[in-house]
């Protein structure tokens, strides 16, 4: 088969075939000023050769269809150039709607209407770059005579640009109508070195920049850029998004690099690159460029059926029929407009018993929402913890991307046992539709107070019905939000969690003990019986545990527990309560150390001496002795409490560490009289001494829960023989002894000390006077020798102690010791 032009000599079979399968590839996309424009897509470009293929086109045998523009500016409006021709580069006259069908995105679309333009272009505007490197000396001469015929082939209206590129760019002639000014200045072409293809790409599509209309570019090269400061991804970008087809021509380029560069930049651009193995066949292949942009075509037009102007990219397929032949092309434009995304979120993590606001909005880093005229939506959550409070009209209410309020409608209808929403927005006509970004709807959500912690909420965002002023749904994608809650109500006291503050809510304190987590915050007595919002722990267990809301599981989370005995949350109205009337529990603890009935077992009493009116209800202190020492063997409360108290006690025997709380039930009758508190047996490997027990974070707690610090310098110690106010004989340790023993006692106030023992026979030994001895603890130390420091015998001795104070006041002492031998 052979192809010939009207008026040209024959072309060779190889450029025959290849002029007809590539004059079905060029895009050409025109842009009018104003509205959202089509953007052009890069078709794969097409090698002038018999092997070519297409994919854009399918070539009959005597029925040929090139798609060479699309244009969607006047969406849904769809706006195609076709030629159709025969054998011979024979326009085919004459067709009409019924020779035409049109597919978008595989879709019929009908009606169609067909125009039939004879002669006239329309005017297209093309810059010519061609290479002068010196590489070109030979070929210069048959480029120079190509690129006017070229130039004499252009149609009235259309005019041209040339620029010249070797190292450098150089514009030779701007753009214009008349051939002999471009004639000229292509003939004056002179040779340099270096070759900069991609600077003169950038530079032609700058010049185009300023032209409206059917735009081109031409590049004839015969090797590879080497000098150009833009890259070759900077060029290729530049020119997908320039809508103008580039031609690129490779002269003699078998063996040569460039190759791909040319054949990219046609791709990208929609346009096609030649091959060129000789100079000779240059003035066909400019034959063949202009004819694909000359004269002869057909407009095809239709209404999209798809008209939602969304942005989205779509397929156009158009078939031509003629005589039982047909032939077809297909390009691609997108809608004008943007395909948004409604995003849902929240302005708070929800927190049980409180607010939270659910906001759609379309956000400002995405696509706006693209003419609105009707919107109607479907919110859909989980009722079980969440509801709309009421009045429902303030809590479900439009943003401001609807527009003012005069010029829309908007319903709501909740279905709160199902939880779903629908919202309704519609424009009203005199306003018209909107277009824009922000929040479309705040709904305010209440948490329920018994919220799980971390509980997730899904919300599911659906697109019941949309439109435009044309009837046609929106660009408009919806998601779904799914949130978690922040916290959790505990209620002081129920440390399990099961609903009632008993016995077994001690249990979790030794579980949990020291274990920390967040403070709870929000004010208010946290110890009242009443829905507290807290922070987990990292064991959510432990959340309850701490009961005092202090963030540390301690001995003092028993006071919530005593306070609060006996309450349930079942029918506990979830509101904070009242504030209580505090009480505070004053008075002296008093300290006992003595001996009990086994070897090196000793009895340390908490004694409580209430001062007036004072009401305790509890006692709480923790005590450090030195392991190597002591041994805390048990713990328990006293008899000086009225009923039997609420017991926690932790001991840690590697760490000779004691905490301890006792609380007593609320409702209890409280101690108002002096007593015994706490009783703890300690084991010895000396004779102890009241120094050597730390006691800290001792407090009194009243029957409201009132802590009242006690220091432990206002610890007091007392004898078995004397009360408060006497001075303190600890017993002769050890006992029995040898070679040593030490007594220990404590002073009140300033005070002379004496000490005297004596033998079996009355005899009076050793004698040991002090004077002005300063308040506190003092130790004397006696090694079994008399006044003269001789050893005294095995046996029983009497140490005797008399202290006369500064106020006069005289205490005796005497206990006996076994010296052994």
């Amino acid at each position: 088969m052979r192809i010939i032009m009207n008026g040209y000599p024959p072309l060779h079979r190889a450029a025959s075939v290849s002029l007809a399968l590539a004059l079905a590839c060029l895009m050409n996309i025109s842009i009018l000023p104003g509205r959202s424009q089509a953007q052009p897509f890069a078709s794969p470009s097409a090698e002038f050769r018999a092997s070519a293929v297409s994919p854009h086109s399918i070539l009959a045998d005597s029925l040929n269809f090139f798609y060479s523009s699309i244009n969607a500016s006047q969406f849904p409006k769809i706006v195609s150039e076709v030629k159709v021709w025969g054998n011979g580069f024979t326009p085919i006259e004459g067709l009409t709607e019924a020779n035409f069908t049109v597919f978008e995105d595989s879709v019929l679309q009908s009606p169609i209407q067909v125009q039939e333009f004879k002669n006239d272009s329309g005017g297209v505007s093309v810059v010519m770059l061609m290479d002068v490197s010196g590489s070109m000396q030979e070929e210069i001469g048959d480029a120079k005579n190509a690129a006017i015929t070229f130039v004499n082939l252009l149609q009235p209206l259309d005019q041209a640009a040339l620029f010249a590129f070797y190292e450098n760019v150089e514009l030779k002639q701007g753009f214009t109508h008349n051939k002999q000014m471009l004639i000229d200045s292509i003939n004056a072409l002179t040779l340099g070195d270096g070759t900069s293809i991609y600077d003169a790409v950038m530079q032609a599509l700058d010049l185009h920049a300023t032209i409206a209309g059917k735009r081109a570019i031409v590049i004839l090269s015969d090797g590879r850029d080497n000098s150009s400061a833009a890259t070759l991804q900077e060029t290729l970008q530049r020119a997908d998004t320039s809508n103008i087809p580039i031609f690129t021509i490779g002269l003699g380029l078998k063996k040569k690099k460039g190759t791909q560069q040319l054949k990219d930049l046609a791709r990208v651009s929609g346009g096609f690159f030649y091959d060129s193995p000789t100079s000779s066949e240059l003035e066909d292949i400019y034959r063949q460029i202009a004819f694909i942009l000359s004269s002869d075509y057909y407009v095809v037009s239709y209404n999209s059926s798809r008209c939602s102007e969304d942005g989205t990219v779509r397929k156009v397929r158009i078939e031509a029929r003629y005589q039982g032949l047909s032939a077809q092309g297909s390009r691609q434009y997108r809608a004008p407009g943007s395909s948004a995304t409604l995003v849902a979120s929240t302005d708070v993590r929800p927190v049980p018993g409180k607010t939270f606001r659910l906001i759609l909005a379309i956000p400002p880093q995405g696509n706006e929402l693209f003419g609105m005229m009707q919107l109607q939506l479907r919110v859909k959550f989980d009722p079980t913890f969440l509801k709309i409070p009421k009045p429902l009209d303030q809590n479900i209410r439009p943003g401001t991307l609807p527009g003012s309020p005069g010029d829309y409608t908007f319903h709501f209808n909740l279905n709160e046992t199902g939880g779903v929403l629908n919202l309704d927005f519609q424009r009203k006509t005199a306003a018209g539709p909107i277009s824009g970004k922000g929040r479309l709807a705040e709904i305010v959500f209440m948490t329920a107070a018994n919220t799980p912690d971390n509980t997730e909420f899904p919300f599911e965002i659906q697109l019941v019905k949309s439109a435009n002023a044309a009837g046609c749904p929106l660009g408009l994608q919806t998601g779904h939000l799914t949130v978690r809650s922040d916290g959790m109500i505990v209620w002081p006291g129920d440390t399990n969690h099961n609903g009632t503050v008993e016995l077994t809510d001690v249990l979790p304190l030794g579980i949990y003990w020291e274990m920390q987590g967040p403070a709870r915050s929000g004010g208010g007595d946290q110890l009242s019986w009443a829905p507290h919002l807290a922070k987990r722990f990292p064991v959510v267990e432990a959340t309850h545990t701490d009961a005092d809301g202090n963030g540390r599981v301690t001995e003092r989370d028993l006071i919530p527990i005593g306070l609060n005995w006996g309450k349930t949350t079942a029918g506990t109205v979830s509101k904070p309560a009242l504030a209580r009337v505090t009480h505070r529990a004053e008075g002296k603890l008093e300290l006992l150390l003595q001996a009990s009935q086994k070897a090196g077992v000793y009895s340390l009493n908490l004694n409580f001496s209430p001062a007036q009116t004072t009401k305790l209800a509890g006692l709480a202190f923790r005590l450090r002795v030195d392991p190597g020492l002591y041994r805390i063997l048990s713990v328990r409360p006293g008899e000086g409490w009225p009923v039997q108290p609420l017991v926690f006690s932790k001991i840690d025997p590697k760490n000779g560490q004691l905490a301890m709380s006792l609380m007593l039930p609320a409702g209890s009758a409280t101690v108002q009289h002096r007593g015994k508190m706490v009783n703890l047996e300690i084991q010895s490997r000396r004779q102890p001494h009241l120094s050597d027990f730390h006691f800290e974070a001792v407090g009194l707690i009243s029957q409201s829960g009132e802590i009242t610090e006690i220091a432990p310098d206002e610890l007091v110690p007392v004898s078995p023989e004397a009360g408060p106010e006497d001075f303190v004989v600890l017993p002769a340790f050890p006992n029995p002894f040898n070679p040593s023993t030490q007594i220990q006692f404590f002073l009140l106030q300033k005070a002379d000390v004496q000490i005297r023992i004596f033998n079996a026979l009355g005899q009076e030994v050793r004698r040991f006077i002090a004077n002005g001895y300063s308040p506190g603890w003092h130790t004397w130390n006696w090694q079994g020798r008399d006044q003269k420091h001789r050893e005294l015998p095995g046996g029983v001795y009497l140490l005797q102690i008399l202290v006369t104070q500064k106020d006069g006041h005289v205490f005796r002492n005497e206990q006996g010791v076994l010296l052994l031998k």
